[in-house]
């Protein structure tokens, strides 16, 4: 078997309905409240703290990155405008701090690049987001523009309840 015999650990860091400049390595509290998330604090610093509690557990190889956000983004233009170069540098950084530069990236998305073009698929919550098109324009263009970055369609899996948008259980098993 492929991974007989070894460890593979998830690291985790998440905090529902946060934007993306939360998770950038030159935070600001300014910055971050452009989405309300300033009492959030740095979350790149949680990053960087659960990588290190990894590695205190022994030697890491790390396999690559799964990104589902954005959400919060597509409400305004600002923000959506500058989603793409948040998102590249989020990336360089993580490489960065893991010494992988060539670390697979999977960028979670419920549309494909054609299918952002289709206005008749943003209904129901996407449709209450703006600016929508222009995140999932940055997954997209994320993936032909940064090296070993790899959009994932996912659909619409299942989520909490009609007001939360965040996945139940079986939607994240659904994207795992």
């Amino acid at each position: 078997p492929f991974m007989s015999g070894r460890t593979i650990g998830i690291i985790k860091v998440a905090i529902g309905g946060t934007g993306i400049r939360t998770f950038i390595l030159d935070w600001t509290y300014s910055a971050a409240e452009m989405t309300d998330d300033g009492a959030k604090g740095p979350m790149f610093d949680v990053v960087k703290e659960r990588i290190s509690q990894a590695k205190e557990l022994g030697p890491v190889n790390y396999g690559g990155m799964f990104w589902l956000q954005g959400g919060k983004d597509m409400r305004k233009k600002n923000t959506a405008n500058e989603y793409f170069n948040h998102l590249e540098s989020i990336i360089n950084n993580l490489r960065i701090l893991t010494a992988s530069p060539n670390l697979p990236i999977f960028i979670g998305t419920i549309f494909s690049l054609e299918e952002t073009n289709d206005p008749t698929k943003f209904t129901g919550r996407i449709a209450e987001r703006p600016y929508s098109r222009e995140i999932i324009n940055a997954y997209h263009r994320a993936e032909s523009q940064i090296p070993f970055v790899y959009t994932v369609v996912h659909g619409k899996p299942p989520v909490i309840s009609k007001r939360n948008a965040h996945c139940s259980a079986d939607g994240l098993m659904m994207i795992g």
